[in-house]
């Protein structure tokens, strides 16, 4: 099957780079029906307009004239099917944002494993490449149900991917891959107890979201949701969770006939939640970062003013009093005692080296200062900053009607500031 899908791939290669261009397209060369190479997005664009049969795409992202997503973005409007294969030097939270958003099969990071992409490309083509060997097959139905049955049957049980079958709304085949995945190796005890697509989707195995899909009508509107929403987690048997993106292709030729695929995105999934984690947190402490804060803040100071809410904002400050250099445990043990005294939807943030910001929601002065006084009494008393003689200022202030997010951290700011010209361990309000 591997050989067959190899030999029926038409890849247009795009790559800027001439060393990697040139041995990429030579190793491809060998094990595909053809490939159409390029080193620039617009050629690759007029490549890809003049030579219909191309099947494939396989780009770097960062490319001359026109982007690699750029071009996968172009390629997408023509054809929303096609295998799109991306490669890159770095693993970029935006990048893999809009990978997902466009559908795209895989994400390789360089120096590509050739092996690998092989694997990745069969993988890739298996849905389309399965799509039209049921279309030829279904050629001859009439004549010949019984045995074509059987190789489709064959064809499914050949794919790694999940797949099956609905004729009128009900599952009418399923590949070995699903029996395995829900543990049941008799297929006609599959179909007994999972009939319907409205079924599996709300099984215990698929948790987030509950699709409601068992109409042709239903099938119908799901095919038109963008990709992020076509996206369903699954446990698996060992209660790991996994992620798929489902893909529904109606079967030419075949009124009430469509083939579904669940394809693992998993390990993307997995990437961009760990950059997205990276790009809003602190990597010390695990704080919300000062971009991640604000924003934060912004959504609160809009939520508080619109319902009328008390909403406090507390900047506080570590040193020690022979102005010596703090080291990196200090930094977490803080962020470790504020954790364990506020309260779950308030909010901390690192601001600047020891410099720490926390959010309070409908939260008054006394409040804040309480809350202050409890970290503080917690800071001070720790052996780890005891032995270091470290002190603590605390700047506290509360939302006005005219603040907005500027006007909100310079204030209380301005109170840090004050609190530690009074001397160490005060606590200013403004």
């Amino acid at each position: 099957m591997n050989k067959e899908i190899l030999n029926n791939l038409v890849i247009l290669y795009i790559e800027d780079e001439d060393d990697i261009r040139e041995f990429t397209f030579k190793t491809l060369s060998s094990i595909v029906k053809k490939v159409f190479v390029s080193k620039n997005g617009a050629e690759a664009l007029e490549i890809y307009k003049n030579n219909k049969d191309i099947n494939l795409i396989l780009t770097d992202i960062n490319i001359p004239k026109i982007g690699g997503l750029e071009v996968c973005e172009e390629i997408r409007k023509e054809d929303s099917s096609i295998p799109l294969i991306i490669t890159s030097a770095h693993s970029d939270h935006f990048f893999l944002k809009k990978a997902i958003d466009l559908n795209v099969s895989s994400y390789v990071l360089k120096p590509v494993d050739l092996y690998q992409l092989v694997q990745n490309m069969i993988r890739a083509s298996e849905p389309l490449f399965l799509k039209k060997e049921l279309e030829s097959v279904n050629i001859e139905l009439e004549n010949k149900i019984q045995d074509e049955k059987k190789e489709i049957k064959h064809i499914l049980d050949t794919q790694k991917n999940m797949i099956l079958l609905i004729e009128d709304e009900k599952i009418i085949e399923v590949n070995k891959s699903f029996q395995e995945f829900f543990l049941i190796e008799d297929q006609d005890k599959f179909l007994s107890e999972f009939d319907t697509l409205y079924k599996i989707f709300n099984s215990k195995s698929f948790f987030e979201p509950y699709l409601n899909i068992s109409q042709t009508d239903d099938i119908e509107k799901f095919k038109k949701l963008d990709d992020l929403n076509k996206i369903v987690k699954v446990k698996s048997d060992d209660d790991n969770e996994l992620s798929f993106l489902i893909n529904i292709d109606k079967i030419e030729n075949e009124k009430n006939r469509y083939i579904v695929t669940l394809l693992d995105i998993t390990q993307i999934n997995e990437k961009l939640n760990l950059l997205d984690f990276q790009a809003n947190h602190d990597g010390l402490t695990g704080l919300f970062n000062y971009n991640k804060f604000k924003d934060i803040l912004s959504k609160e100071i809009r939520r508080d003013k619109r319902y009328g809410n008390d909403l406090s904002v507390i900047a506080f400050d570590i040193n020690n009093l022979e102005n010596k250099p703090l080291d990196d445990e200090i930094l977490k043990k803080t962020s470790e005692i504020v954790l364990n005294n506020i309260r779950e939807f308030d909010s901390i943030g690192r601001w600047d080296d020891f410099n720490f910001l926390i959010i309070l929601p409908q939260t008054k002065i006394d409040g804040a200062q309480y809350v202050s006084e409890k970290i503080k009494t917690n800071i001070l008393k720790n052996k780890l900053f005891v032995d270091n003689k470290l002190n603590v200022s605390f700047g506290i202030t509360v939302l006005n009607k005219e603040d907005n997010i500027e006007t909100i951290i310079k204030r209380v700011k301005s109170s840090l500031d004050e609190a530690k010209k009074r001397g160490n361990n005060c606590i200013n309000c403004s």
